[in-house]
C-alpha cells in the first residue's frame, strides 16, 4: 500500500476568504431566518425545514474554506 495522495488545491487565498465569507454570510442569514420564523410562530413546518438546505450549503462553504478544497 502507497501513503496517502495528496489532492491539488483549486482555490487561492483570496477564493478561499470569499468562500469563508460567504458561507459565514449564509449561515448567519439562515440563523436569522429561522429565528423570525419560530419568533413569529409561522405554521407551516416545511418552511423551517426548508432551511436546512441554505444551512448546509454554507457549512459545507465553510469546511471547504478551511480545507483549501
Amino acid at each position: 500500500m502507497s501513503g496517502p495522495v495528496a489532492c491539488p488545491v483549486n482555490i487561492g487565498p483570496r477564493g478561499r476568504r470569499r468562500r469563508l465569507l460567504a458561507g459565514t454570510g449564509v449561515i448567519i442569514l439562515t440563523f436569522a431566518a429561522a429565528a423570525g420564523l419560530v419568533l413569529g410562530h409561522v405554521e407551516p413546518k416545511a418552511l423551517r425545514l426548508a432551511l436546512w438546505l441554505p444551512l448546509f450549503l454554507g457549512l459545507l462553504a465553510v469546511l471547504q474554506a478551511r480545507a483549501g478544497l
